[in-house]
């Protein structure tokens, strides 16, 4: 009696398993095609929509689409997770900060319209006009003898190969402090622990111009108007769109740089290729000695490639179960039942 329990148990939980993975991988097959036929953002009205905190274009949107659900995120980074792990449907970027990272990622679709684009400058306070104008000569003579064109090429087109210049600074004196929030490349940027990017190399050859040594300050980008107005720094740079709102705080440069903002989504289609960095990690844990049973973590936009790869694997029988959040015991249950029926199971939760 209780061996016809157990293999009626075993049997409802293959039947579960294998609805699940089905309606799972519908599912997951429903989600990209309503991506596929993203065009712009007026697709995504009333849709979770990350942004970060303090971008100019904010408050356009809220005007804009008043039923977009708008999601707040403190850089760069936070948002390509947030895409990523879907905890928002599409997220506004600096195109030249997303071209930046999708070099060493995938799964990221970029939809054709642009949302807006804006000037880009150095901010200053009100107060610091003549070290402002310094800078604007400084700017005009950095695009008139070619400097600026060959910074722009070296950080915007090469930004993950470049390196820093050396350029000597003076030790003593009154530093030049710069407020910059590292998350914006690749025109600021962190590399071998060390900021570099096209504004850092403007802003230090700018110091090296006035001879005086350059203090940097690294905050959220919500902190780096704030750190001007209140004179805590005597400039920022990273990214700094023009818009009158901040014109009424702080007094902006010379435009050096034009910024387009462009909306992504994630995109499984992109990303399920058999280099994908999910599938390699697959690899490595099922390759393992006696790995009846693989674990993991990974976005539900992955499901796709799971499926595609899975025959791949040198495991022996592929069962894929996606939960939201799945209790201890239920685990223990899986795993017991593996290593039971020598069965090997992929866990995506």
């Amino acid at each position: 009696m209780m061996k016809t329990r157990k293999y009626l148990l075993t049997l409802a939980y293959i039947c579960l398993t294998l609805l699940t993975a089905c309606a799972d991988k519908q599912a997951a097959t429903d989600q990209q095609k309503k991506i596929d036929q993203l065009e712009s953002i007026r697709d995504l009205s009333t849709s979770r929509v990350g942004v970060i905190t303090g971008v100019v274009y904010e408050e356009a949107l809220s005007k804009e689409f008043p039923d977009m659900h708008v999601m707040y995120i403190d850089d760069e980074i936070g948002l390509l997770q947030s895409l990523q792990t879907h905890r928002c449907d599409a997220a506004l970027f600096d195109e030249h900060t997303l071209k930046f990272h999708m070099q060493s990622i995938s799964g990221i679709r970029i939809l054709k319209e642009p949302y807006m684009t804006a000037d880009v400058g150095a901010i200053f306070h009100p107060e610091s006009e003549a070290l402002r104008d310094e800078f604007n000569v400084f700017i005009r003579q950095l695009k008139a003898d070619g400097t600026y064109d060959q910074l722009y090429e070296k950080w915007i087109e090469h930004g993950q190969t470049s390196h820093m210049s050396d350029i000597p600074l003076p030790t003593v004196g009154e530093p030049l402090r710069v407020a910059t929030t590292s998350c914006s490349a690749p025109l600021v940027f962190i590399k071998d622990g060390k900021l570099v990017g096209l504004e850092v190399e403007i802003m230090t050859l700018f110091a090296q111009h006035i001879n005086r040594p350059i203090e940097w300050w690294d905050m959220d980008f919500s902190g780096v108007l704030p750190a001007v107005v209140s004179k805590r720094c005597d400039a920022a740079v990273c990214s700094i769109n023009y818009s009158e709102e901040r014109a009424k705080n702080v007094i902006f440069s010379d435009t050096y740089f034009l910024c387009s903002s462009v909306v992504a989504v994630a995109d499984d289609e992109v990303a399920d290729h058999a280099d994908n960095p999910f599938v390699q990690q697959v690899r490595e844990i099922a390759a393992g000695e006696g790995a009846e049973v693989v674990v993991i973590r990974p976005a539900l936009s992955r499901v796709n490639v799971f499926y595609k790869y899975a025959g791949t694997f040198p495991l022996h029988v592929y069962k894929c179960i996606y939960v939201w959040s799945v209790a201890n015991l239920f685990c223990l249950l899986v795993v017991e039942y593996s290593q039971c029926r020598g069965v090997a199971l992929c866990i995506i939760f």
